[in-house]
């Protein structure tokens, strides 16, 4: 009897002893690759109508805030383009005996919420004349804007001219979008390193030229920079921010028309210069 007590605590000890692993199966990993694809194409501009989201047309200064000019601009269309060309406006001014420079009449842009064109009866903000250039090529090309004028014409006799009066530039500032982006405080970004305006000076007159010959250089993208998929401006005055309120200042004090004296305009006329923007594709 005692024999089989040992035993049966035997069985017991090996029985607990004992560990049961589970069954292995081994996980098989499969791969396949597959491929995304996507081709980029000019981005069609309507010559007419355009949305200001199409014409990228945004406040300089601002990476993507899109605006409306209007009347008080002009534009074109191609991948590399002019968002915005200003007419310049002197309003009525006063006939004088001596030497005169008058302020050209601040310009005004129309917010465009979701990029599209505002309502005529949308809130007009005043702004300082700017031009802007999108550059959508696609390449590493540079560009450069330049501009000449024709002599100040009496609208309805063309015979008579004012043969010495001109439209003065004084100051710049330099922005894009780009640049902006990438600006501390994500707007305004010292556009310098990228872009020049070599017939600029600052605090100095610089007539626009009455000949295409001797047109001045108003922007253009530094040797070995480009400014591709980006847009660019060069605003007329001398410490634009994009977040300035202008809405007190009606004239700008940085594009003047200079009227010598023995200019002898004629009392109640309508005079015209015509301003001619060239913007040369540099590939």
């Amino acid at each position: 009897m005692k024999k089989q007590r040992t035993i049966k605590l035997i069985s017991t000890l090996l029985l607990s002893s004992v560990v049961f692993l589970p069954i292995t199966s081994f996980a098989v990993t499969e791969e396949k690759n597959t491929e995304s694809t996507v081709t980029f194409k000019d981005n069609p501009v309507d010559p007419v109508n355009p949305a200001p989201e199409s014409l990228g047309l945004v406040k300089p200064g601002t990476v993507e805030d899109n605006i409306w000019i209007g009347d008080d601009g002009a534009f074109t269309t191609g991948s590399l383009r002019f968002s915005n060309i200003p007419h310049i406006k002197f309003g009525e001014v006063n006939i004088k005996a001596q030497s005169m420079r008058y302020d050209a009449v601040m310009p005004t842009y129309q917010v465009a919420t979701n990029g599209e064109k505002p309502k005529e009866t949308d809130p007009k903000i005043n702004i300082p004349h700017f031009t802007q250039i999108v550059d959508e090529r696609g390449t590493t090309g540079q560009f450069e804007v330049k501009v000449s004028a024709t002599e100040f014409t009496q609208v309805n006799d063309a015979t008579k001219k004012l043969k010495n009066t001109r439209i003065e530039l004084y100051n710049k500032t330099l922005r894009n979008n780009k640049v902006d982006k990438e600006d501390a405080n994500g707007r305004d970004g010292d556009a310098s390193t990228l872009l020049d305006a070599p017939g600029l000076k600052t605090d100095t007159a610089v007539a626009i030229p009455i000949s295409k010959q001797n047109s001045i250089s108003l922007l253009k993208v530094k040797a070995g920079k480009n400014a591709n998929a980006t847009i660019s401006s060069v605003v007329f005055d001398k410490e634009y921010k994009s977040d300035k309120d202008y809405k007190a200042i009606a004239n700008n004090t940085n594009v003047k028309l200079f009227v010598p004296q023995g200019e002898q305009a004629e009392k109640g006329k309508n005079y015209k210069a015509t301003l001619t923007w060239e913007l040369i594709d540099s590939i």
